[in-house]
């Protein structure tokens, strides 16, 4: 079993991740924009991080990595965090609605 302290750092590595992702054409991951220095993004990041530990349904992409800000006008990006799905999007820190918009 994961301690916390793994659990919490392998969050934080994760959120600091500033690699430059490619989004296949055909992605049915949800797709997660986020900034690594972005609060509202930290508060949300520990939920969706487990959740994607346990169902690989997410694709994180930090907009903090320059060759990844071409998706800001290519998906309309107003503001993070913003997870975009087949079934919609969502902006915001809402967990409800952020779960809703994964079931």
């Amino acid at each position: 079993m994961v301690s916390t302290i793994q659990t919490n750092q392998a969050i934080q590595q994760q959120e600091l991740d500033r690699r430059v992702v490619t989004i296949a054409t055909n992605e049915e991951r949800a797709l997660v924009f986020y900034k690594d220095d972005c609060s509202d993004c930290q508060k949300i990041f520990p939920e969706l991080y487990k959740e994607n530990l346990a169902n690989d349904n997410l694709l994180f992409i930090n907009l903090n990595q320059p060759k990844n800000k071409g998706y800001i006008a290519k998906y309309q990006l107003e503001t993070v965090p913003t997870i975009v799905t087949p079934k919609g999007r969502y902006a915001g820190t809402d967990t409800e609605k952020i779960q809703q918009l994964l079931e």
